[in-house]
């Protein structure tokens, strides 16, 4: 297990071309949600392989477009790491979730990246890059027998009038993982009575 820690540092979005592929790198702003922490409330979080270190690679998409390699590195992670810090006084990253700590004061959280989807402006006939994000989050507590699985997404949509096509995608990017960060806030706020039922 390992602590995470409640400072993250994010950079705004690097990219770059290569060659004949169009290579991206993904480092987004996440802010951190302005909300009530749960006193001394542990979570242990496992998170999918996609989730700490994600790479997507497209074929070609249209016959006059490169093919795509976006380097998401553990963006999502650093954005889940942000809100759960904001909710819950200490986050512990577990490999998997059969780990468990001595006392029951806590629940455990699965995270999986289940869809990365894009729209290029010649597949979608106009001018907007458009980003679709979907995760699976199980919260489950053991003792009392507490399972519930979240279906989060995020969306985000970017004109190319003023930017290139790579800042374009990347600026649609970053918007869809703000906006999973936004409906994850949502979600646990709109929970919150369950969650905290489960650990007293």
């Amino acid at each position: 297990m390992k602590i995470i820690s409640n400072h993250i540092t994010l950079c705004i979005i690097l990219l770059s071309l290569f060659g004949c592929s169009q290579s991206l790198i993904v480092i987004t702003n996440i802010p951190s949600p302005l909300v009530e922490q749960l006193g001394d409330t542990k979570v242990l979080v496992k998170y999918d392989e996609n989730i700490i270190n994600y790479q997507f690679k497209s074929t070609n998409i249209e016959a006059n477009e490169s093919p795509w390699v976006i380097e998401f590195n553990d963006s999502h992670k650093k954005l889940f790491d942000q809100v759960l810090n904001s909710f819950f006084s200490e986050l512990i990253q577990i490999e998997t979730m059969d780990e468990s700590l001595d006392d029951s004061e806590y629940i455990k959280i699965n995270i999986k990246l289940d869809k990365f989807e894009f729209l290029t402006p010649s597949l979608a006939s106009n001018d907007n890059y458009s980003v679709w994000l979907k995760y699976t989050i199980e919260v489950k507590n053991e003792k009392t027998e507490y399972s519930k699985k979240w279906v989060i997404t995020g969306y985000g949509e970017q004109g190319t009038a003023s930017l290139n096509q790579n800042k374009a995608l990347i600026n649609a990017i970053d918007l869809a993982i703000r906006d999973t960060g936004a409906n994850l806030t949502i979600k646990i706020e709109k929970e919150m009575d369950f969650i905290i039922g489960t650990i007293n």
